[in-house]
């Protein structure tokens, strides 16, 4: 009889230990998703301190359970206080909100807007990139460019209506001009080259002779300086104290530049910009005369 006890114990005992192994296993199978803070991960869900809890939880997670001062259960916030009743989640079920970090039995990674806790590798159309189609990148080469359906950062082309000028309308030389629709530079407006300045004159006893008259023009006003010394003429260094005695005023207005020489005399003539502005020859009936500005090397002109 004590045989017969012994071995009907036994077997209650096998069986449930049996009924164990089996929970434990069909578990594993299982993969429930939960928020973060009821595992233990997700730094962002923890609260490091709450309001209106008592002291028995001075922290913890968002979604987890607490107690408050008056001693009601109730819920951690977002707000990190311990809240008595429903805490509104975007995804209830996981008591977390859209984009907060999540975990399951197999990974941890982020709720999306179906309330799934979708892997973070997941998170993008281009892992490898870590970018979704259509966002900005930067390729292999460092230029800008775009992903594109293969997930390659293609880079943007810039196609110019005129390669190596420009696109017609931009300005080119410096300024000096403007692309024309036959991707030409085409030389400005008159009016958008300034005659304010300094500018030194052709010598009128030769072309081989050093310059030894400059202009400045200033508001309306034209000053004139004198220098036989050659090259040891320091005109940039010059001021107004340099100055002759007496000035004219000027007018310059679309492309013609009109001197007073007074005592009822003028000098009326069409000036014709080159080389960026530097450079400008006044047009006579049979001839022309050459002046450039002060730190132009008219030979770098030509």
């Amino acid at each position: 009889m004590k045989n017969i006890v012994n071995i009907s114990i036994s077997v209650l005992c096998f069986s449930f230990l049996f009924f164990l192994a089996s929970c434990e296993e069909e578990n594993l199978d299982q993969q429930v998703t939960v928020p973060n803070g009821q595992n233990g991960g997700g730094e962002e869900n923890f609260c490091e301190e709450l309001t209106g809890a008592n002291d028995n939880y001075p922290s913890g997670f968002i979604g987890a359970e607490c107690w408050t001062t008056n001693d009601e259960q109730g819920t951690i916030s977002e707000d990190c206080a311990c809240v008595v009743g429903t805490v509104d989640f975007d995804c209830p079920d996981l008591q977390l909100n859209f984009e907060d970090d999540c975990q399951t039995g197999a990974f941890v990674g982020y709720v999306n807007s179906d309330c799934d806790c979708v892997e973070y590798s997941n998170q993008y159309d281009c892992p490898g990139l870590q970018a979704n189609i259509g966002d900005g990148c930067t390729s292999a080469g460092g230029n800008s460019g775009v992903v594109n359906s293969n997930c390659e950062c293609e880079e943007n082309v810039i196609v110019e209506d005129c390669p190596g000028l420009g696109n017609i309308g931009d300005p080119c030389q410096g300024g000096w001009g403007t692309v024309s629709a036959d991707c030409d530079c085409v030389e400005n407006q008159s009016q958008l080259c300034p005659i304010d300045g300094k500018w030194l004159l052709e010598n009128a006893g030769g072309a081989e002779l050093p310059p030894n008259t400059m202009y400045e023009f200033i508001d309306g006003i034209r000053y004139t300086y004198y220098c036989t010394d050659g090259a040891s003429c320091d005109w940039a260094g010059m001021t107004l104290a340099d100055a002759i005695p007496g000035t004219n005023d000027y007018t310059f207005v679309d492309n013609v530049l009109t001197v007073d020489l007074n005592f009822g005399n003028e000098s009326v003539n069409d000036v014709e910009f080159s080389c960026e502005c530097n450079v400008i020859d006044l047009q006579f009936v049979a001839s022309s005369w050459t002046w450039w500005r002060i730190g132009t090397d008219p030979d770098d002109c030509n």
